[in-house]
């Protein structure tokens, strides 16, 4: 945030009418999270290859085997669930709708950091109708906590380094920690962001001790309970770091720097273009109306800097292995596209940019609702499907869940280029559902 969108707290006459207004927008946004991932459901344990080893570690006993690290405070929130819901699945179902709504909430919150309240309430709704963001709603997926963790820590973090006030340092280094005890990599991809808050909030010797205890506390919290289920401290050490030789032998460590690097970088880029595409025009003029006005708005873009980097460093040196892994730069997406539709508006013309933003929330939509999946006829639409489709509405309905190893095929550039080139029959096919139902999938699709 620049000195300009930094200023003096609202008059309280002020801030009361725009907390009843805020209050309309939350309310707005948290049914349109409930409504719209409930009827995507599915009792489709799998649907998330994670899926069987979270159901099975809701015992919380030495057969606790989530993948690594751990993610323990999705798996109690889960167990907790099950209160309400007897079956395992809807428990995790219904805490991963519960943070993707808590989700929109801080996106909104933190878009009245820079724009206006109607403004920020439009990109919160478009960024839930992106096809990836929706399809991570409902399966057995924790990559939703990205999505609270990141807009949260920078939300409270701006305003303390707008006020310097404690309350705003402890909801800060709680988002972070919080969050980690939920999704334990949070802590990598979120930590960044909340140091440099601090920095440029000026904050002094007591609150980076202050804050450092809350995020060590919460960290203590989930490392220990972990390790006491997994045989202690070193052999979940050895677990993470196998975990992490697993995911380098599919980056630039293991595949060198064109086959590694290069395949990373095709993978985020075509994801994110087609889950975001009408949002990246105006993101990118407000991306350059900031790089142009730099010296204005060094302190956004060092905050984006940090928010982006450690994830860029894994998605694209590590590995790029799942979708959701744009979630980081989605999130900047919409925010930006919004403002940036703002900035080319007319001064004081909110028309233009809502009707632009309500149409990108419209578009993406409907690519989720209605994009079918294609027959599974030959390796050109499998690649098409395991890469683009599934990531829909008719992903989730249909259980389709695979890669394309499960159809016998390479996932080496080389070889989906040649396939998308001149397409082959399909090795193999698998089950419907790979640790499900054991149904044929059908080639025609049908």
């Amino acid at each position: 945030m620049d000195e300009s969108q930094i200023g003096p707290a609202s008059s309280h006459a002020g801030a009361r009418r725009w907390s009843w207004s805020s209050v309309g927008y939350v309310t707005l946004l948290l049914l349109w999270g409930l409504v719209s991932r409930l009827p995507y459901v599915t009792d489709f344990e799998s649907m998330g290859k994670d899926g069987p080893e979270y159901i099975n570690s809701l015992a919380l006993d030495e057969t606790y085997n989530v993948p690594p690290p751990g993610n323990i405070g999705f798996v109690v929130l889960a167990k907790a669930a099950q209160v309400l819901w007897s079956t395992p699945v809807y428990g995790y179902a219904a805490v991963t709708i519960a943070i993707t709504c808590l989700a929109l909430v801080f996106v909104y919150l933190l878009g009245t950091r820079f724009m206006p309240r109607p403004l920020a309430a439009v990109a919160a709704l478009a960024f839930s109708c992106d096809t990836i963001v929706w399809f991570h709603g409902t399966p057995i997926k924790s990559y939703p906590v990205w999505m609270v963790a990141l807009p949260a820590i920078a939300y409270f973090g701006t305003r303390f380094m707008q006020h310097q006030r404690t309350g705003d340092l402890v909801a800060a280094s709680l988002a972070l920690g919080l969050c980690s005890v939920v999704r334990n990599d949070v802590l990598m991809f979120g930590g960044p962001l909340w140091a440099g808050c601090l920095l440029l909030g000026r904050a002094r010797l007591r609150d980076w001790l202050l804050g450092a205890a809350i995020v060590g506390v919460c960290v203590s919290v989930w490392f220990f309970s972990t390790t006491s289920l997994v045989g202690g401290p070193w052999a979940y050490l050895q677990i993470v770091r196998a975990k992490h030789e697993f995911h380098e032998q599919l980056g630039v460590e293991g595949r060198g720097l064109i086959d590694g690097f290069l395949r990373n970088l095709v993978k985020y880029g075509i994801w994110l273009i087609w889950s975001a595409h009408l949002a990246l025009i105006p993101f990118a003029y407000c991306l350059w109306r900031y790089v142009h006005s730099s010296r204005r708005h060094w302190r956004a873009l060092t905050l984006a800097a940090l928010w982006m980097l450690p994830s860029c460093y894994f998605a694209f040196i590590i590995s790029t292995f799942a979708s959701a892994q744009i979630f980081p730069l989605t999130l900047l997406v919409y925010l930006g596209a919004v403002r940036g539709l703002e900035l080319w508006a007319r001064q004081g013309n909110k028309i233009l940019p809502v009707a632009g933003g309500l149409l990108i929330a419209l578009v993406c939509a409907l690519q989720f609702t209605v994009t079918p999946l294609l027959p599974n006829s030959n390796q050109r639409n499998v690649i098409l499907n395991v890469t683009f489709l599934k990531y829909t509405g008719a992903g989730i309905r249909n259980d389709y869940n695979y890669n394309l190893v499960d159809f016998g095929m390479s996932s080496s550039l080389k070889s989906v280029v040649k396939q998308l080139r001149g397409p082959e029959p399909v090795p193999k096919i698998p089950p419907r559902r790979l640790q499900g139902k054991n149904e044929p999938l059908r080639r025609s699709g049908e």
